[in-house]
């Protein structure tokens, strides 16, 4: 009866603790989201899509052609701003380590990705941003085809936005 009783509130504590874990997670997701609209408000910036990354916030203002990223790295806040009207176009961009070839046939070429990211290059040609959606050492693989998806979805948004400005130039 005892050991039915330890085990019985071994289970009660381990989903109290899972609980409680998720209750913090939410909170400081609610509070990011809240810091994040707060500096978007403080550029009078009104967003029309949002993304919540792992270690990152987008948000698009299509009006204002802007995206806000907002980043959190060892606990402090980073911020900048991608002005569209200075972006020529935006892919997609798979970035691998060094593959050994050796073991490439043992492993799978998704074993060797760094990196997924929205590469923004500006009509300058003097410089590109790369916005990361994946990155290895902040994601779990399996999150790959999610967050690839994701990017490629914000590929086409931003891809229809900028088309639609060298129509008009």
């Amino acid at each position: 009866m005892i050991i039915v009783f330890i085990v019985v509130l071994g289970i009660v504590l381990s989903i109290s603790f899972v609980y409680m874990d998720h209750l913090e997670a939410r909170k400081r997701k609610a509070a990011l989201f809240y810091q994040f609209s707060k500096l978007g408000s403080k550029y009078g910036m009104s967003f029309t899509s949002q993304e919540m990354l792992a270690q990152r916030i987008i948000g698009l203002d299509a009006i204002m052609q802007k995206i806000l990223v907002y980043e959190i790295q060892d606990n402090e806040f980073d911020w900048y701003l991608i002005n569209l009207k200075e972006v020529e176009r935006c892919t997609v961009k798979r970035v691998y380590g060094r593959i050994d070839a050796d073991a490439f046939d043992k492993k799978h070429i998704e074993d060797y990705l760094e990196m997924i990211a929205l590469e923004f290059y500006f009509k300058d040609n003097q410089r590109s941003v790369a916005l990361p959606f994946y990155i290895k050492l902040q994601n779990a693989p399996e999150e790959i085809p999610e967050l690839e998806n994701k990017a490629k979805d914000w590929e086409v948004i931003l891809g229809k936005m900028l088309f639609r400005e060298v129509k008009r130039a």
